[in-house]
């Protein structure tokens, strides 16, 4: 589904037929997408094919398969289909296809496979939905390099300053908190310590009666 007001897809879809050659544009669907179809018929009089296309869940399974694969050697292809993933989230609520289609209908876990997503981002649109069939990928996604070597090796550049900017950050905050005076608050057994040491101060007529109560009561606060 094109992640766009109605009037821009079928803009860009003229756009396949240009200099009186002919094109050809492909909208793929949900079953809970339909009704997408049927307003642009109504409302902005565009015609659809329906193209049948014979697919197994086994061979829908391998390709999946194949596309992570893909996604975890190639972090320019793991970047545009996690990118591809989050506008066609966003589509639901903030273009106009939320007038027809409801974000609570779409598998999303499948969407974001057939997107070759290793890591599902954080988005406010997937609070509370269940995600315990998605595919996570044991790979840490950050170690996944760009197969250009100028532009991994720029990338590396810039998470050497950041690795570089957080040790500074941290060291600053040790250096802080060692700076701190500590106030050593106290336990139980300072307060017991500190009422027989009293008692025993009563005992000896050290203290009156009057300055042990004084000193009890305070112990107590």
């Amino acid at each position: 589904m094109y992640a766009v007001a109605f009037s821009w897809f079928i803009h860009r879809c003229g756009r396949t037929a240009r200099y009186k050659h002919t094109g050809n544009a492909v909208i793929f669907l949900a079953p809970s997408e339909l009704g997408y179809v049927t307003y642009l018929r109504r409302n902005q009089s565009v015609e659809f094919k329906e193209m049948k296309i014979r697919c197994s869940e086994d061979a829908c399974m391998k390709m999946m398969d194949k596309l992570r694969f893909k996604a975890v050697g190639d972090r320019d292809f793991l970047e545009k289909g996690s990118r591809a993933f989050v506008s066609y989230i966003e589509s639901y609520l903030k273009r106009d296809c939320q007038i027809l289609c409801n974000l609570k209908d779409l598998d999303i876990v499948k969407v974001a496979h057939c997107f070759g997503v290793l890591r599902l981002p954080r988005m406010a649109e997937l609070d509370g939905r269940d995600f315990r069939t998605f595919l996570r990928c044991p790979v840490n996604t950050a170690d996944i390099p760009y197969l250009d070597k100028d532009r991994e090796a720029q990338r590396q550049k810039m998470l050497k300053k950041r690795r570089i900017a957080n040790e500074k950050y941290f060291r600053s905050l040790r250096a802080n908190a060692k700076a701190e005076p500590k106030v050593r608050k106290r336990n139980d057994a300072d307060l017991i310590n500190e009422d027989y040491g009293l008692l025993k101060k009563l005992k000896k007529k050290k203290i009156s009666a009057e300055e042990f109560e004084e000193k009890f009561c305070k112990n107590k606060k």
